[in-house]
């Protein structure tokens, strides 16, 4: 946007893209509508395609993408609607933009489209316009270029490349966006961490045979290693302790003494081992545990 220029809408309506206002001219300050930014930019983007067709897509990007705004069709004829009603009050009668259906909006090349430029101080060639020269839109780049060239580019059409039109906000909303990927991946990569930490400081959980009483089958499972199975002593005394308890065991049941590695005991370096009677559900691939009736804990070093 070149600062400095305002637009005339049918030799009556002003527009001051600097000051985001809409106005009857200088004289007349008590008319003097100020617009939103969102508002200015839409207008102002008519104005660069008067009498063109600009396109839904179009709109949404350039004034509400490129700014890290969320574009929607509510806001858009929301705005659409406001210039409207603004430029109807302030008299033009005639219908200013447009709806194009199923493509965008046009500016109406019915209405008539002045460039009011301001002289820059020390800026300007001798052959250059006074303050508030009226200027037609076609002519403001043969203003920037008094040679003149074969095929000027019309001041209608937006140039797109020009750095100009590079949004400030879009680098700020790539580094957010960065930021967040940033943020995102730092805590999923802690939560695998995490995870395969404790996985692996868990204990392993060991299972044996220890031998038959009664014709039960007695396993131990247990989360101090093989060396509690292959302790013989030890493993006598279990099989003792589940002798005494007198059970008999049909064809799919056995004895399972297993150990509480979650529940610490009162006495430090005494293991809690529990006696249960198990039995298996071949159908479904399921065992069931039960205590035993009467049953007290085993404890062993």
């Amino acid at each position: 946007m070149v600062h400095g220029i305002k637009y005339r809408f049918n030799d009556l309506v002003v527009f001051d893209p600097d000051e985001a206002t809409l106005s009857l001219g200088e004289l007349n300050d008590d008319n003097v509508i100020a617009i939103s930014s969102v508002t200015c930019r839409l207008l102002l983007l008519f104005v660069e395609n008067h009498g063109e067709v600009v396109s839904r897509d179009v709109i949404f990007k350039r004034i509400w993408d490129d700014y890290g705004m969320i574009s929607g069709n509510n806001n858009l004829n929301q705005n659409i609607s406001k210039l409207r009603k603004i430029v109807k009050t302030l008299g033009i009668d005639d219908e200013f933009i447009s709806t194009v259906p199923k493509t965008g909006f046009v500016l109406n090349k019915e209405i008539k489209l002045d460039v009011l430029r301001e002289a820059e101080e020390n800026a300007q060639p001798a052959t250059s316009p006074l303050l508030d020269e009226i200027l037609p839109v076609s002519d403001v780049n043969k203003i920037k270029d008094p040679v003149g060239s074969i095929d000027p580019v019309p001041a209608t059409e937006p140039v797109l490349n020009s750095p100009k039109n590079i949004k400030p906000s879009n680098s700020l909303l790539n580094k957010k966006k960065i930021y967040l990927l940033s943020f995102i991946s730092f805590i999923t990569l802690a939560a695998v961490m995490v995870y395969l930490l404790n996985y692996r400081m868990a204990p392993v959980a060991h299972e044996g045979y220890l031998g038959m009483v009664n014709g039960c089958k007695v396993f131990l499972v247990t989360n101090q290693g093989e060396s509690i199975i292959n302790n013989k002593p030890v493993s006598e005394e279990m099989l003792r302790y589940a002798a005494s308890k007198q059970q008999v065991c049909r064809g799919d049941e056995y004895l399972l003494i297993r150990d509480d590695a979650l529940v610490q005991t009162y006495i430090p370096g005494v293991n809690r081992l529990f006696l249960l009677k198990c039995g298996i559900l071949r159908e479904h691939r399921i065992e069931m545990c039960s205590g035993l009736s009467g049953e007290s804990n085993l404890i062993s070093n």
